[in-house]
């Protein structure tokens, strides 16, 4: 389900979209496939108007999905495993926790909010994968980095919280649908 315009916040340019399926396997290859149609029309804009500025940058291709959280879609393992080998490089601590594949839009957040959030408050890097872990289809390995292990382990500390709300609500899926349907709000 894609945000419709009336729908989205004055002045903002990025839409929701939310994904529903059986598996997650069939959730992250439509997303792939509109990860890739996005990052192709920004590349064909970015083409078309050299001017622009930078044409790559902002917070994510979509609404805010992990392709986004280095600054700019087309953020592919590649790019994430540099970033991260960088930070490790530089000396900075690194943290890791593992989300459930289905539970990686809570920590995303509607618009991307909740993990800039999350980067915002604890002055950490936050990674999430496109995909699974090829070892866990049922989870991702988020990846923290930060100057010192406390930075990253209250990173991690909110990302955990986050998860337990979900299980202490009830959590129960991706909700259904009547009006507005389900997903992550």
């Amino acid at each position: 389900q894609i945000q419709k315009e009336h729908e989205m916040a004055p002045g903002t340019a990025q839409r929701v979209i939310t994904l529903t399926a059986a598996t997650a396997e069939a959730i992250a290859a439509c997303r792939g496939i509109i990860e890739n149609m996005v990052m192709e029309r920004m590349q064909a804009n970015a083409a078309s108007n050299p001017h622009s500025g930078g044409a790559m940058g902002g917070g994510g291709a979509m609404g805010g999905m992990p392709g986004g959280m280095q600054g700019g879609p087309g953020n592919n393992a590649a790019t994430q495993m540099a970033a991260l080998q960088k930070a490790l490089t530089d000396g900075q601590a690194h943290v890791t926790v593992q989300v459930p594949d289905a539970d990686v839009g809570l920590i995303i957040g509607k618009g991307g909010m909740q993990i800039r959030n999350i980067q915002e408050k604890s002055g950490a890097n936050v990674q999430i994968p496109q995909v699974a872990d090829a070892n866990n289809p049922a989870v991702r390995t988020v990846n923290i980095t930060h100057v010192n292990k406390e930075g990253g382990e209250f990173a991690k500390q909110m990302i955990e919280e986050i998860l337990a709300s979900k299980m202490n609500n009830g959590g129960g899926g991706m909700g259904g649908g009547g009006m507005g349907g389900g997903g992550y709000g």
